[in-house]
């Protein structure tokens, strides 16, 4: 079972048909929910035969994303990004915006994402207003030197297509722990909030203990979509919450995410003068145990040094924004857990607070450890080392393989055909010109598919089923590689995502061990509905009332 939200999870254990037990299925979670209204749409009064896909499925690249997106509705200004595939973009000299052949006035300008790398950027560059029907965008542009030219087919849809959910969203503050949250009505958030509010609070409890701190009042602000790996905290602290996550995280680990953003909101506080991201990092994934599940930091370093992959830390520190992002975060958390292990909980404290001008953060950090750990970097990186040597190994270097794998292909999927907003341009998500850009997301049953044999992929990996995982991983290379969505693996996904599509409902999750579904009528209808499938057959559709019926 793959990482719904919890409501979802529980509703779906609890009307799952019995099936037989295999080494690969999920144990059931116990989670107790609040009564779930009823769906307004009808459920088939009969069994669908599943739907044939057809030999061409394919995945829509997009060289210039557009937001709010992929699908646009008279009335949106719609802000253009350019990946430029690297992260250290410099100079931009140039840059000429079209649409339908006749230039636009727009400003561009550079911006980055720690995950996909930079970006140009050309923010409310088209207003859609008068534009109904099918268009033609172009960018032309000078970077670093190089010439960048790239086209964007796109339509606007009349604004009375615009989903009902948009129509009516606006943001709703509750207070929860350290934070006030800020949910937009109609949401999968909305309709958790009393599970969230009680996560929320106990992952305040758990780091506020940690640290001996309060953390101070923050603003968390739950999306809908899945921005990056689905959480970040800058002006403020943003989470993804949705019920088709392909994120990096599981329904029963997501709670990690919380401790990880709120150890940054606390350790904040702490920071000294110019303290490198890299510790930053550390910190979070040390106090979180892991990165977006549990992890044995020692021997997953282990793995990444018999990998090739753990780096002096002089490199590591220098070329910490460059480095693939879970190997980063694993040696990051692992040096952490050294510091404490052999110099204690308040030396790294220390180190973490120290005060130091060097800019750079390799030269930062030699200073600061000389000063407070009595060892310069060089002699660090060795006793790093010899305890990285002596910790057990286990199964880490197939654990770690397949879950940089996966997330490398994931975010490849993300850059290509499911962009997100570039979110260090706003402040407060909340201040965003428009709401959709935390609502709109892809629902079309290619995408729906991909996604949920993405989650499904991530769910195996999670727990522990590396073996069945890696064909997973392999056919998801070529899928995202190709654009082509076949396989033998995938094919039933797709399958079950175009039958439930044409009785006009969308898959959010699909176990191909139980052979059992989770879909939804089209929001703002967010109730559950589970699917079996037997021999080609959709049967037993059931809408759930309570988890307990």
């Amino acid at each position: 079972m793959r990482r719904l939200s919890p409501i979802l999870l529980a509703v779906a254990l609890a009307c799952a048909p019995t099936v037989a037990v295999t080494e690969t299925q999920s144990a059931p979670v116990s989670t107790s929910i609040e009564q779930v209204a009823p769906t307004a749409t009808p459920l088939p009064s009969s069994t669908t035969t599943t739907t044939q896909p057809p030999p061409t499925a394919r995945l829509s690249p997009r060289p210039i994303w557009l937001f709010p997106g992929p699908d646009h509705f008279e009335g949106d200004v719609l802000t253009a990004q350019v990946p430029l595939g690297k992260f250290d973009a410099d100079e931009l000299t140039a840059a000429t915006v079209t649409l339908d052949g006749v230039e636009v006035a727009v400003s561009g300008s550079l911006s980055g994402d720690p995950l996909l790398g930079d970006y140009l950027m050309f923010a409310s560059a088209i207003d859609t207003t008068g534009l109904l029907g099918d268009h033609m965008l172009r960018v032309e542009a000078t970077v670093d030197g190089s010439s960048i030219e790239v086209s964007q087919a796109f339509t606007v849809h009349p604004d009375s297509q615009r989903p009902p959910q948009e129509r009516s969203a606006r943001w709703v503050p509750v207070e929860a722990g350290c934070c006030t949250v800020y949910v937009l009505e109609s949401t999968a958030a909305d309709r958790d909030i009393a599970l969230l509010t009680s996560i929320i609070e106990d992952t305040t409890d758990e780091v506020e203990q940690r640290f001996g701190l309060e953390i101070a009042p923050i603003d968390l602000v739950l999306l809908d979509v899945l921005w990056g790996n689905g959480g970040y905290a800058g002006g403020e602290v943003a989470i993804s919450y949705l019920d088709r996550d392909f994120g990096p995280r599981t329904a029963d680990t997501v709670a990690l995410t919380f401790v990880h953003e709120f150890t940054h909101a606390i350790s904040r506080s702490l920071d000294g003068t110019h303290t490198p991201w890299p510790l930053n990092e550390a910190m979070a994934v040390f106090i979180t145990g892991g990165h977006f599940k549990d992890q044995p930091l020692g021997p997953r370093a282990k793995a990444l040094a018999m990998l090739g992959r753990l780096l002096p830390l002089d490199e590591f520190l220098s070329d910490f924004t460059n480095l693939q992002h879970e190997a980063r975060y694993v040696q990051a958390g692992a040096l952490a857990t050294y510091i404490v292990e052999t110099f204690g909980w308040e030396a790294w404290l220390d180190l973490y607070g120290a005060d130091h001008d060097e800019q750079s953060w390799s030269g930062w950090m030699d200073a600061a450890s000389s000063a407070t750990l009595g060892v310069d970097l060089e002699t660090l990186d060795d006793g790093f080392r010899e305890w990285v040597d002596e910790q057990p190994l286990g199964n880490q270097i197939q654990d770690l393989e397949l879950t940089i794998a996966l997330q490398t292909v994931r975010r490849a999927y993300q850059a290509a055909y499911a962009p997100y907003p570039n979110y260090f341009i706003y402040e407060s998500v909340r201040d965003a010109p428009q709401t959709a850009v935390a609502l709109r997301e892809a629902g079309d049953p290619v995408t729906a598919a991909v996604e949920t044999f993405i989650a499904h992929a991530q769910q195996l990996v999670i727990e522990g089923h590396l073996d069945e995982a890696e064909p997973f991983v392999d056919e998801l290379e070529a899928i995202v590689a190709s654009g082509v969505v076949a396989g033998r693996l995938v094919t039933p996904f797709l399958e079950l995502a175009l039958a439930v599509d044409a009785e006009g409902f969308e898959l959010l999750d699909y176990n191909p061990i139980t052979g059992t579904g989770v879909v939804t009528a089209r929001e703002p209808d967010l109730v559950p509905i589970v699917v079996s499938v037997d021999n080609g057959r959709l049967v037993g559709w059931k809408q759930v009332v309570s988890a307990t019926n």
